[in-house]
Parts: structure tokens; C-alpha cells; sequence
């Protein structure tokens, strides 16, 4: 068993990837943090250097315990200084341009990517003209061009004077919802703006970072090669992200049948393809061995190339990790050092979430080190089970094993954020790997063969094949019946949970000791009770939910595994508004039966007729009971039919005032006593506002979806 006295790395990186998450949830005053972490480095200097006090072995642990908190101090002061939170003087800024469209300097800093109606952009504002003068304003922001085609409006470097509204990115305002805001908070990103066709003008192109700029040159003239070899458009999207990491063109069809298949990994330039081009490089330098100097050489070039590919690549979380480490490794061989793999894997780690704390909440930087880490440690116990005499038998029996290996390392994390489980994946890897494996060769053979037209069409032409070979292989596998298992949804207990029972299992076969296979039963036992706990719960909720989705009116009531989902035609039309901002809640909430009504289609119902759905909820009209709860609907479809449905003080739970309709509460007043008004996200901010002053001088208990997000309570 692999001793933490042989890991110090290890031990290092614990203490500080510990602060930078305590930092990222509990942030406090950036001056405050920055004199802990000086004390405890200078405190440390100091018992270092009194050599009478270190030389006792039964006080060294207060010198480890003083690096850890030190560690800890500087990942959370790290953090702190590093969020783009934004300050009083750019909330101003931010204020005054909502109330009229403002001038803005912003620079492109990432490829445009093209959407249904806009091209949406990542900039880096420069400066705002706001009460007669420019004023500076250096944050991120994500802006969306209406109308335009990414292929003749703006590029990665234009610098833009645009005409437009800064606002603050919203936060998820849906159980259940995808926190976009959140999502670009760890990105360095605060800021949104819409802005129209005839809006905005390129003032300046390429302007920013001139490496940057530089690699995305270099992309566009490599996707521009391989475009030339001959490949489709599909083909050519698949091509260019296996081989250079652009995957703004790829569809988003056959994306999920990547996902489905357990083949999206190979989407993502990882560690497989920086090996790869390492492996590559490495050869064509080998002849650099022979002379005085070729080491050094050699290990310059080799890092050099690595570097560029990952910013070719867009410096992703497992780039980044991958380069890092061969880096490492680059460096060990040329001095002749042999590193243990874990200190290896924990330097770059430590290296990179120095530079960019925020890395650690990255999705892709979890999930990579977790595979690498579970390869360096299960992959060698998986291989030893069996030892094939077969050559060919021994590869496909490694290949299996690192696919597996990689899986369980990454699988409590694959249910807690993608909530499915590819059930074919060994078979896809088995298949997808050497072809994505040859791909790559093929790819980086083609493009350095664009000066002999024959070799390079006869290659393109083999490059071609081969991608169609693979999209082939990865549509079967995933139309084959039961290739995922979906809607798996954990807490973060479970999550826990998960890797505690991954841990002692790891720790019973290697040790073989029985009360690691006792605690692996205890945590079964403990996961087992708190699904069953969860399960419980929703099989008795009676809940009413009110979502808050963008012009449109949508209402779920839930009683027991019966589920009742209202919404207008516009957002039933909308599948993938309904993916984005419902689905994932409707699918938690363990609804085994769901009706869905269409409240437009409600206006054609006899106003006498009770239509029953469930023993617990009916409706008549725009009239609903759900378990006791009288509710009433009240939009322009059926606001003049009020006096002839109703008598005078009827009594509602609830009013929901939808599509801006034409009605003073004071007017309600007259026919219904209501415990509560809810004002949907179908009316105007202007509409909510005035509602709900109205609410307030009336005294009336009044919530406004548009404004405070969806809203949830028991029946």
C-alpha cells in the first residue's frame, strides 16, 4: 500500500484545494484573508529557523499542522481575490445603463458560437461612456448579437462600440434549474448584454491577448485544412474537435448520442490526445539525443509543443492537466528524476489551482483528475486479474481495464451532475478509443502533409472514413436497448456516500481486511435508508409549483406519484425551454403518471363541466381544487366570465394572474376573500410592479414569479 509519507504532495494539496472551496461558499474581506495567510507564513519562517524548537521530533507535528492551516489560509485568501464580485461603483455603472441604452468598449475573447437567432460571444469590457465620460470597467461579459451569422459579423479579437443594456446574469429562478449564473460566476463572468443588429461596429480587430489571438489563427487555418481533405460538415465538426478541440459546430443530435454511448469523453481533448501529440513530437525530436546539448533541446521543443497544443485546444480543465503533467515528466526525465505519479499528478494540480482557484469548481478539472486517479491506482489491480497470452487479447483485456477503471472513479460524480449512466460503455470504449486513437494520427498526418496534394487526399479521404466509422459505431450503441440509465438523481449525502463505499471497497481488496467490508456494508446500509427516506418522502409530497419561465405560464401540482403539469400552448411547443427549466424538477419530484394541460385549450371546455384528473385535483373552467386548495386562474381568455362563474365572496387559497390581464385587484376584492395573490412570469415587469403596489396598499399577502422567482409550497 502506497505510504502518505511518500506523497507529500499529496498531503499539500489537501489543506489548500480545502480552502479554496471553503473560500468559494464563505467569503469574507479580501485584506482580512491576505494577513492570516502573511501571519502563519511568517510564524512558520520563524519556527523553522529556531532550529532548537524543530529539532524536537514530538513537537514536529505542530509544524506540519501550522503548513496545513497555512495551506488553507492561502487557498481561501487565493479564492477570495480572485471573484469577480462586483463593486458599488459597477453596480452604479450597471444601473444607470439599465435605465438607458449606454455606450461600451468590449474586446471578443473567445470564438463566437453561433445560436438560433444571435451569435453569442464572451468580451472583456473595457469601458463605459456613462453621465458625459468614459469610465473604466474591466469585467467579463457574455453578449448575445441579435440576427446576425457567425460567419459574417464579428471574430475572436474585434474590439466592439456597442449600444446597449449591462445587466447582472440572473441566477436560477426554478427548482431544479441549471445555475447559469453560478456556472459563469466560476468562469470570471458577472455581466450579460443583448444587443441588436444595427447596434453595434468593429472599431479595432485583432486587439487582446496576442497569444491568443495567435492560437486562434492557427485554429481557423488547421479546421481550413481539414475542410479541404474533404470532410462533410458533421464529419468535419467531429474531426476538428477530436484534433483540436473545436467543438462549436457539433450537432447537438449526435452530441447525445456520444453522451448516451459513453463516448463523450473522446470529445474533450484530454489526457489521450496531449499523449498523443506527445508521443509524436517526442519521436520526430528523438534524433536530438545524439548531440551534447539534444536533451536540453529536445525537452525545450517537447514542452513548447505541448503548451501550444493546449492553447490550440482552448485550455481546457483537462488540457491544462494533461500538459501539466507531461510537462512534469518531461522535466524528471531530462534531470534524470523518476516522480512518483501522485506527487506528479498533486504538483499540477496545486500549480494550476495557484494560477486559477476557480478551476476546482470546474466540472471537467474534477472529473479529469478523478479518471487519471482512478487509472494510476485501480487500472494495475484490474490488469493483474487476468494475463493474456494473446497479444491482441492483452490490448483489448488493458483497454477494458483503463475504461473501468476511469469509470468507477468518475461514477458517483457522472450521477451527481448528468443524473445517467452509459450501460454499454466498456463495449464503446472497446470501439471508440483505438478509432478515436487513429483519428488523431490520421488527423495531425493529414495536416502535415497540405504541401504533397496526393498523400494529402488519399489521407483525407482514410481520415474521412474513419470519423464515419466512428459516428456510425457510437449511433448503434446508442440505439441499442437500455444503452443509458437516466433521471439517477443524488444529493450530496448520497455523493458522499458513494465515494466512502468506493473508498472501502478499494481498501478491503487491498488489504483485505474484514472491517473495511464491515464499513462497506454500514454505508450500503446508511445509503440504502436515506434513498428509501427520499423515496418516502415523495411518494407522500402534495405540492403546487408555480415556475418561473419567461413570457410564458407554467404550474405543476404533484399529489403523491400523480403529477398534473398546466402550461400555455407557446412553452408546451417548446421542448427545449422545457428541458432547460422544468424537466430536471418534474423528473426529481418521482412522478410516475403526469397529465399535461394545455391552458389555452382549457377556454373550449363547458364551464359547467368538472373535469376530474386525479382523486385529488379537478378543475372547471379556470376553477382548480387540488387536495383542499381552491385556486383560480385569471388571464384575458376568461377575466369578462368572472361575474357569471362566481358568487359574491367566494373563498380561494390562491389567485393567479397570468398574460398581463386586464384587471385591478381592487375589482377582485368585490367577489373573493383570498389568502394569496401570485402574479405569473407570462406579465410584464411593469405589470408585476404595479400589482403589486396595488397588493401593498390593499394589504394583500402578493408574489410576484416574474420578479422573485418559482414558487413552491405543500398543499
Amino acid at each position: 500500500m502506497l505510504s502518505l509519507n511518500l506523497i507529500p504532495l499529496v498531503r499539500l494539496l489537501l489543506p489548500l484545494a480545502v480552502g479554496i472551496i471553503f473560500g468559494f461558499h464563505y467569503s469574507n474581506s479580501s485584506l482580512y484573508n491576505a494577513s492570516v495567510t502573511v501571519f502563519f507564513f511568517v510564524l512558520l519562517a520563524i519556527i523553522y529557523f529556531t532550529q532548537s524548537f524543530i529539532i524536537k521530533y514530538s513537537r514536529q507535528w505542530i509544524f506540519g499542522f501550522l503548513i496545513h492551516l497555512f495551506l488553507f489560509a492561502a487557498g481561501y485568501s487565493l479564492t477570495t481575490k480572485s471573484l469577480c464580485t462586483l463593486t458599488n461603483e459597477e453596480l452604479e455603472i450597471i444601473s444607470a445603463s439599465k435605465q438607458k441604452n449606454t455606450l461600451v468598449l468590449a474586446t471578443i475573447i473567445d470564438c463566437p458560437e453561433q445560436r438560433k437567432n444571435s451569435v453569442k460571444v464572451i468580451a472583456a469590457v473595457s469601458d463605459v461612456y456613462i453621465k458625459g465620460k468614459w469610465t473604466s470597467f474591466n469585467k467579463k461579459a457574455l453578449l448575445y448579437i441579435a440576427d446576425s451569422n457567425v460567419n459574417d459579423t464579428v471574430k475572436f479579437g474585434d474590439k466592439l462600440l456597442l449600444k446597449t443594456k449591462l445587466t447582472i446574469i440572473p441566477g436560477a429562478t426554478n427548482p431544479g434549474e441549471f445555475d447559469y449564473k453560478k456556472y459563469l460566476f466560476f468562469h470570471g463572468i458577472p455581466i450579460q448584454a443583448y444587443v441588436a443588429k444595427a447596434k453595434y461596429v468593429v472599431v479595432d480587430t485583432n486587439c487582446g491577448n496576442k497569444l491568443y489571438l495567435w492560437a486562434n489563427t492557427w485554429r481557423d487555418k488547421l479546421v481550413s485544412i481539414l475542410k479541404a481533405s474533404g470532410l462533410s460538415e458533421q464529419d468535419l465538426a467531429v474531426a476538428s474537435a477530436l484534433i483540436i478541440g473545436e467543438r462549436t459546430q457539433l450537432d447537438a443530435t449526435l452530441m447525445q448520442a456520444y453522451s448516451a454511448s459513453g463516448a463523450m469523453h473522446i470529445l474533450s481533448v484530454s489526457g489521450l490526445h496531449v499523449g498523443i501529440v506527445f508521443l509524436v513530437i517526442n519521436n520526430l525530436l528523438l534524433f536530438l539525443n545524439r548531440f551534447k546539448w539534444g536533451i536540453i533541446v529536445k525537452t525545450v521543443l517537447l514542452i513548447a509543443f505541448l503548451w501550444f497544443y493546449a492553447l490550440l485546444t482552448g485550455l481546457s480543465p483537462s488540457v491544462l492537466r494533461a500538459a501539466t503533467m507531461f510537462s512534469f515528466i518531461v522535466l524528471g526525465q531530462a534531470l534524470n528524476r523518476k516522480a512518483n505519479i501522485y506527487n506528479t499528478l498533486a504538483a499540477s494540480a496545486i500549480l494550476l489551482l495557484l494560477i486559477n482557484p476557480a478551476l476546482i469548481m470546474d466540472v471537467g478539472f474534477q472529473l479529469s483528475y478523478l479518471a487519471v486517479l482512478g487509472i494510476v491506482f485501480l487500472y494495475p489491480k484490474f490488469y493483474e486479474l487476468w494475463l493474456p497470452n494473446n497479444s491482441l487479447l492483452d490490448k483489448m483485456w488493458s483497454l477494458l481495464c483503463v475504461s473501468l477503471a476511469a469509470q468507477l472513479a468518475t461514477l458517483p460524480l457522472t450521477f451527481y451532475y448528468f443524473h445517467q449512466f452509459p450501460t454499454y460503455f466498456l463495449i464503446t470504449n472497446l470501439i471508440v478509443i483505438p478509432l478515436s486513437s487513429g483519428i488523431i494520427y490520421l488527423g495531425i498526418i493529414t495536416l502535415m502533409l497540405t504541401w504533397v496534394p496526393t498523400l494529402f487526399q488519399w489521407f483525407g479521404l482514410m481520415l474521412n472514413k474513419s470519423v464515419q466509422w466512428l459516428n456510425l459505431s457510437v449511433i448503434k450503441i446508442e440505439s441499442l436497448p437500455g444503452s443509458i440509465i437516466d433521471q439517477v438523481y443524488i444529493n450530496e449525502i448520497q455523493l458522499v456516500l458513494l465515494f466512502l463505499l468506493l473508498l472501502f471497497i478499494i481498501l478491503y481488496f487491498v488489504h483485505i481486511k474484514v472491517n473495511y467490508l464491515f464499513f462497506s456494508f454500514l454505508t450500503v446500509f446508511i445509503f440504502i435508508i436515506v434513498v428509501a427516506h427520499k423515496n418516502y418522502e415523495k411518494a407522500i409530497a402534495q405540492k403546487f409549483i408555480v415556475f418561473s419561465i419567461h413570457k410564458s405560464s407554467a404550474y405543476m401540482f404533484k399529489c403523491g406519484t400523480k403529477g398534473i403539469f398546466i402550461a400555455d400552448s407557446s412553452f408546451m411547443a417548446n421542448k427545449s425551454s422545457q428541458k432547460f427549466h422544468t424537466e430536471s424538477y418534474r423528473k426529481q419530484l418521482g412522478i410516475d403518471d403526469e397529465v399535461l394541460i394545455t391552458i389555452d385549450n382549457e377556454r373550449e371546455n363547458n364551464a359547467n363541466v368538472k373535469k376530474v384528473y386525479t382523486d385529488n385535483f379537478y378543475c372547471r373552467s379556470n376553477f382548480i381544487q387540488a387536495n383542499k386548495k381552491r385556486i383560480l386562474l385569471i388571464n384575458n381568455r376568461n377575466a369578462g366570465m368572472l361575474k357569471k362563474l362566481i358568487s359574491d365572496n367566494m373563498i380561494l387559497d390562491y389567485i393567479i394572474l397570468s398574460g398581463n390581464v386586464n384587471i385591478k385587484l381592487k375589482a377582485l376584492m368585490r367577489y373573493f376573500r383570498v389568502g394569496r395573490i401570485i402574479i405569473d412570469s407570462s406579465n410584464s415587469i411593469r405589470k408585476s410592479n404595479l400589482w403589486m403596489n396595488e397588493a401593498k396598499e390593499l394589504k394583500l399577502r402578493c408574489f410576484s414569479v416574474k420578479t422573485q422567482g418559482a414558487l413552491e409550497f405543500e398543499l
